[in-house]
């Protein structure tokens, strides 16, 4: 798609299209302008999905986002439907995860995500009432027994009865 500056809608579509059509000083100039302009959306992010996280880990869970706010910027389409931001605040969280699952936790951003996801569903269970199994870890995610069984054990939750992580699991 062929962009021009007068066709671009909002400070954010013509920061990025000049941070990645502009000279070098336009360009800088249109990564720093990104960041101040989205520093609030960075900080929305950090506040809502890493809260645990966010004293300990602020300057460098902001840096991430600010390199989410850049990649974002080279993966943005213009013309294609989605704003900037909501572009941007998933290459945002995606950066933001990927340092806390590799800098704190030590193991990949996948297992970390099955392991929030694990977590809160234990959390969801326990607010119901009822008890922490397998099944019902398996059934809230959508996981499959043998990998909720796994998260499970990794995870050392001792709230889940050990009989029940060695149930017979078929799959």
């Amino acid at each position: 798609m062929n962009v021009e500056v007068k066709d671009l809608k909002g400070k954010n579509e013509v920061c990025v299209y000049m941070y990645l059509h502009g000279t070098p000083e336009q360009k800088e100039a249109a990564s720093e302008r990104l960041i101040v302009s989205n520093k609030g959306l960075i900080i929305k992010v950090m506040n809502d999905s890493f809260a645990t996280y966010r004293q300990a880990h602020r300057e460098d869970l902001f840096q991430c986002g600010v390199v989410g706010l850049l990649k974002a910027a080279r993966a943005y389409r213009f013309g294609g439907g989605s704003t900037y931001a909501s572009v941007a605040k998933k290459y945002i969280l995606h950066e933001m995860y990927d340092y806390i699952s590799e800098q704190v936790h030590d193991c990949t951003p996948y297992y970390f995500k099955l392991q929030l996801q694990v977590k809160k569903a234990v959390s969801e269970i326990e607010r119901e009432g009822e008890v922490v199994t397998v099944q019902a870890v398996s059934k809230k995610t959508g996981l499959s027994m043998k990998v909720a069984r796994n998260e499970l054990y990794v995870m050392n939750m001792s709230k889940v009865p050990f009989h029940l992580l060695d149930e017979n699991i078929a799959g």
